[in-house]
Order: structure tokens, then sequence, then C-alpha cells
């Protein structure tokens, strides 16, 4: 994307840097003929940037039709801002920006985001980690793309006991710690609450200044639907949890010898992954 960016206007004077940053904060849609993008009274919450196909714009009784290469990129919300409504006459490609968090690059502001790690350091310890190896290279890349970073700060409260995570975290720079784990960059966090959509057991806090990247819920769950168990000789052991009550669950756990492979299958993908993710921390191998 971060081709595509640069040739629109408000990013063409950005350097290399500060267009990663925007990309952080891009994303794209596409979508077919007929589909309403502005309804009557209702604002864009983007930046909307037309990259392929035709829209039509209506202005009072009459109705603008604009094509992606006539719009030199600017945006719609510039170039149709009077229009009461939008629609797409054929299939269209947008890049969709929220500007608001990326707002001090456009005024002339560094690119001065969370000083984070290299690929030899908190990526490689997250990929290198039990979990990420369970998944084809192109499941982690798409993941790591949607990532969000944010700078944190020593003493800060990443998760709250009792509280619902709505991610799953990895340290990328610094230190994080529970009443009974420590996570150096690379380790990742919240996961048993953000798949299990259950309150987290402890707080989770900065023991340095640093950063994490937060991953949505719905992103670390499609990495399941991206799994593909390999063959293995003999077959593993099956743990089918659509026969295992929830309230069940660590009591059917404990009896696993841990040893030998298992294979743990589910209807709820989330389901899957907050398991196999609780059975590989605890040195299980599983597939």
């Amino acid at each position: 994307m971060l081709d595509q960016l640069k040739t629109l206007q408000p990013f063409r004077a950005l350097e290399q840097p500060a267009l990663a940053t925007v990309e952080r904060h891009a994303s794209w849609l596409r979508l077919p003929a007929n589909r309403s993008l502005k309804r009557r009274a209702q604002p864009f919450v983007r930046e909307m940037f037309l990259i392929e196909g035709t829209v039509a714009a209506r202005r009072g009784e009459g109705i603008e039709r604009l094509h992606a290469g006539a719009l030199e990129g600017q945006s719609l919300n510039r170039r149709i801002a009077d229009a009461s409504e939008i629609s797409t006459v054929t299939s269209v490609a947008l890049i969709a920006v929220d500007l608001e968090p990326i707002r001090f690059l456009l005024n002339g502001a560094a690119a001065s985001g969370p000083a984070v790690g290299g690929i030899d350091d908190w990526m490689h310890a997250l990929l290198q980690g039990p979990i990420m190896r369970w998944f084809a290279p192109g499941a982690w890349a798409r993941v790591l793309r949607v990532g969000k970073v944010r700078e944190v700060r020593r003493g800060q409260r990443i998760v709250t006991s009792g509280e619902i995570c709505a991610h799953v975290f990895v340290v990328a720079d610094g230190v994080a710690k529970s009443a009974s784990t420590q996570y150096p960059p690379g380790g990742f966090f919240g996961e048993e609450s953000a798949l299990g959509q259950r309150p987290a057991d402890e707080d989770v806090v900065m023991e340095t200044d640093g950063a994490i990247v937060c991953f949505e819920r719905a992103d670390v769950v499609a990495m399941a639907a991206d799994y593909d168990p390999p063959r293995m000789t003999p077959s593993p052991r099956r743990l089918d949890l659509d026969l295992i009550p929830a309230d069940q669950e660590e009591d059917a756990l404990a009896t696993l010898d841990p040893l030998p492979p298992v294979a743990v299958r589910a209807s709820d993908p989330a389901r899957r992954l907050r398991v196999s993710a609780k059975l590989m921390r605890r040195g299980f191998t599983v597939v």
C-alpha cells in the first residue's frame, strides 16, 4: 500500500517513515456496483480515496460521475464534500485513512512513533515461539501487518484484572509483568481474556518504558482459518473441544499426557486457538 499512498495528495510530501505510519491507519475497501458510500446527512468517518472504478455523487437535483483517474489523488471528502449521497457505479477499490491519529504528520511534524526493535529481536522471538510456529507464514505475515504499535510507560497498566481484553498484546520493546509472569520482547498476553471473552485474571503492567503491539481479536481468530494441520505418523491424540463443556475444560486438560502430540479441534476457532495457546505454554506439542 505504501506505493499507492505516496501518490495521494495529502501524503506526497511525506518521507518513508511517515508513510509507514500512515499505512498503519489505512485499509483497502473493495465494493461492488450500486453500493452506497455516503447516505443523506451521513458524514464520512474516514478520508476516502478512489483508486479504481467510478462513483456517482448527488448534488441537489444533479448527479456527477467521478472516475478514479480524474481525481488525481484527491480524496472524495474534499472533491465532493457538498454531495448529499455517493454511490458506486462500477465495482471500486478505495483506500480509507483515519486521519485523526496522523494529523500531526500532515501538519509538518516528524514521525516519532514508538521506538521498537527490528525483525531480529521482538518479531523473531514472537515468530519462533510455540504459537506462531503453528501457522503458515502467510497467516502471521497478515496479522503482523494489522498490529497497532502503542508507546507505553513504566507503571502503565495494559490489562486490568476483571475486565475483558479487546486485544491480544505482544511486547515490542521493554518488559511487561503480571503477578505470575514476565513478558520480554516477543512475549504475548491477553489471549485468554480476548479469545475467551472472559475477564482477565491478573493485571499486566509495564515494568519499563517501551512499546506494545495490539492485535484485534478478529484478526487473531482469522489466523485459525489458515491453519493446515500436518500429517503425522502415528496420528496424534485428538482433543475435541466440542465434546467438552466449558466448565470442565481445565479438568480435561489436566488429564493430558504432555509427551505425545495433541490435535486440538473445535467448531469455535477462538476457543481452539485459546486452548492451543494454553497447552503450548505448558509445553505440549499441538498440531
